[in-house]
Parts: C-alpha cells; structure tokens; sequence
C-alpha cells in the first residue's frame, strides 16, 4: 500500500532506511581499514611529544577548520545524521586512534560528536593531536557526502 509522502511515520522510516544505509557502507570501509598489532612504547619520547608553543599551536589550527583550543586541549564537535551515523563515526576514528595509539576524549550526545585532544605524557599539545584532528576532519567529509 503507497502511503502519501506527507505521512510521518514513512517519512521517519525513510531516514531510518537511508541511516542505516550510510553506517552500512562506512561499517564496510571502517573494517577494510582497522589495523592488526598493538604497539608498545618504548617509554622515550619522540620528537611528535614534544610540547608546541602558543605560536604553533595557533599556525596548526589554521590547518584544521572547526578546531578550538582551550589551555592545552584542542577539541572540536561535528553534528551527524542521528545516532547510527555517530557510533559509526566514532568507530572510525576508535580505529585511528589505536592505530597511532593517540587517543581522543570522546563526547556522544545523539547527534553530535567531541573530540578533545591533548598529549598527557608531553604535559601539552602535540604534532599528534594536530594530525589526528586533521585525521577526524577528513573522516567527517566521507560521513556528510554519502
């Protein structure tokens, strides 16, 4: 039976169907990706865990758009599609994390994801958090053009 357009229960199951669809092909792209081995550190830092200053800080976050920084924290939130499409996001960047083994705070509020980054063993910001901000930039562009 065709239901008329205007009906809001068949309006709500299409974006139920089209949610389901887009975690369904960023679940396959997320599981093609995820890594093997877990790293160890070798408890001395890299030049990546050296502290920024004010002025670098503020010439990396030129770099990534939607990036805010408060004391030595950078975060950022993106507004998703509704819940599905959160988690499915948050997954990703899970499985980007523990590949660099830099891992952000992470904020859930149904449609809406925070990341806050900092570097705790460099006592500040790092090459790190910069690179996984821009990392989580470039995944919510593959979330919103689906």
């Amino acid at each position: 039976m065709n239901m008329p357009s205007g009906d809001k229960s068949s309006d709500t199951d299409k974006q139920k169907d089209k949610q389901k669809r887009q975690v369904a092909r960023i679940g396959a792209t997320v599981n093609k990706s995820s890594g093997g081995g877990k790293k160890r550190s070798s408890g001395r830092k890299h030049k990546s865990m050296t502290p920024m200053n004010a002025r670098q800080i503020a010439a990396q976050l030129k770099q990534i758009p939607g990036w805010a920084c408060h004391g030595q924290t950078i975060t950022r939130t993106y507004k998703l599609e509704g819940f599905p499409l959160s988690i499915a996001f948050v997954e990703r960047i899970a499985k980007r994390a523990e590949k660099m083994q830099h891992h952000p705070d992470i904020d859930i509020r149904y449609d809406e994801v925070t990341l806050a980054l900092t570097t705790h063993d460099a006592g500040g910001l790092t090459k790190n958090d910069f690179a996984l901000a821009a990392q989580g930039n470039k995944d919510f562009v593959k979330f919103t053009d689906l």
